[in-house]
């Protein structure tokens, strides 16, 4: 019911756009989008519309947007509520700096690991697992001092379920794909 899609190259705006055109469905009720702009400092920026992927491109935000390492998400929801705070790609930040997500699947042991991340002050602020998945993530980088691949196969092997989803951070090049 939902899609991830990410793109590395020069052309990642028009890329992005095409391929949410090929996941999303006429019942999509949000799109989102996170582009690592490494032209103004390798900083991740994000645009949330409710609606499908053409109302994306009216967006102010997505127009501004720049770098050719991008992610995105449409959403059809299943679980939580269709507001603006459940859209993806989500993010959590610390000192070293942001990283983005788009998770695609079903979890289950997400409120486990809100209480396991809650013991480290570690906050959730929406119902959706990509938040939760970048703060198990940003706990292993920060707490842990794992660079970030290590982050990311920890966290896997923390959550329980079926998914797959694509992460970039402010402090690493790279586009993480997992499943």
């Amino acid at each position: 019911m939902c899609g991830v899609v990410g793109y590395v190259g020069p052309a990642g705006k028009n890329v992005m756009y095409r391929g949410f055109g090929g996941i999303q469905h006429r019942g999509q009720s949000a799109t989102g989008v996170s582009s690592l702009d490494a032209g103004i400092g390798q900083i991740i920026r994000t645009a949330k519309v409710h609606g499908q992927a053409p109302l994306l491109l009216k967006d102010g935000t997505f127009q501004d947007m720049g770098g050719e390492t991008w992610i995105g998400h449409t959403r059809y929801p299943t679980q939580g509520t269709d507001t603006r705070m459940n859209i993806q790609p989500h993010y959590k930040s610390s000192t070293r700096g942001k990283v983005s997500v788009v998770i695609n699947g079903d979890t289950f042991n997400m409120g486990a690991l809100k209480n396991f991340l809650r013991k480290d002050a570690y906050k959730i602020y929406t119902e959706n697992d990509a938040e939760t998945f970048a703060a198990v993530v940003m706990w292993h980088v920060v707490e842990k001092r794992m660079d970030l691949p290590e982050a990311i196969i920890r966290a896997m092997h923390m959550v329980r379920g079926a998914f797959s989803g694509l992460l970039i951070s402010e402090w690493d090049e790279h586009l993480y794909d997992f499943r």
